[in-house]
């Protein structure tokens, strides 16, 4: 992603926005002006960067040559698999400490 910083200041611009633009679309990229004095496109920008890396890390995640995990024992029975968000189980314990 290609970010063109402090857009809010017009009269000190080093590279048009039609520049960065090309620049972009010649790299297959996206872009955006952002200026964090004026909160233009900031919340955006970071939304954006996050989707991509998601975007990116997913699509390595599935062409990636590793083997599945299994989710069966070797006799059969399931074995049980916690989501990355699901909080641990209890731990049982006999402790009255």
């Amino acid at each position: 992603m290609l970010i063109g910083n402090k857009c809010d200041l017009e009269d000190f611009r080093k590279v048009s926005k039609a520049s960065g633009e090309a620049e972009a679309n010649k790299l297959n990229i996206p872009f955006m002006e952002v200026s964090a004095k004026n909160s233009i496109n900031i919340e955006e920008a970071f939304r954006t960067l996050v989707m991509l890396i998601l975007k990116s890390n997913f699509s390595n995640d599935i062409s990636s040559k590793t083997k599945p995990k299994k989710t069966v024992s070797e006799e059969g029975e399931p074995i049980p698999v916690r989501l990355v968000n699901e909080p641990p189980p209890p731990i049982n314990s006999k402790c009255n400490c």
